[in-house]
């Protein structure tokens, strides 16, 4: 009979393959992003200040974070994992621009945090609900509970959760983040 070490029982064939297709993704994102040519123009000072239209904001964060959550689905999290390195990029091209264009990280940290963190707590939960159908896979592959997985019920509560945030960070970056740029600015 085989004798069967931890690590054999943790990292099976077909979990091997599923984290080293992951780690391929990450290179492929990651060599993407750092092959791309980016060109970073600074916005006037007045274009910071200027309110936008907080429904915009709110309906675009929310359909993406569905799209996440969809893709996710359908891709055993490997999609919604390429889009969630893609949006850690995105952060941190945001505040190395806000950077970039104050020269301080209060007023960086200011801009950036005062509707990002709401937003970020959305963007993580997307990310999580998007990974259901991995974790079912892996319950699956080992035949236990390996991951707890949400009820239907739980399941549209996080949904439902999530919406509410992205409208409160739709509303603290139409109205609250400009303010506290200009009085920063000022």
């Amino acid at each position: 009979m085989r004798e069967h070490t931890t690590t054999t029982l943790i990292f099976n064939r077909g979990s091997r393959r599923l984290i080293f297709g992951y780690f391929v993704l990450v290179a492929l994102v990651y060599a993407g992003v750092f092959l791309s040519d980016i060109q970073l123009e600074l916005l006037p000072t007045q274009e910071l200040i200027k309110h936008v239209d907080w429904y915009a904001i709110f309906i675009q964060n929310t359909s993406s974070a569905f799209l996440i959550i969809l893709l996710g689905l359908l891709s055993f999290g490997t999609v919604s994992s390429a889009v969630a390195l893609y949006n850690l990029y995105l952060l941190s091209l945001a505040v190395y621009i806000a950077y970039l264009h104050s020269g301080s990280m209060t007023y960086t940290l200011l801009v950036i945090l005062t509707h990002g963190i709401v937003e970020i707590i959305a963007i993580v939960l997307s990310y999580y609900l998007s990974t259901i159908s991995l974790r079912l896979l892996i319950n699956k592959l080992y035949q236990k509970q390996i991951f707890y997985i949400q009820s239907l019920r739980q399941f549209m509560w996080y949904l439902l959760f999530i919406v509410g945030l992205f409208l409160l960070a739709a509303l603290l970056e139409a109205y609250l983040t400009p303010t506290v740029v200009s009085l920063i600015l000022e």
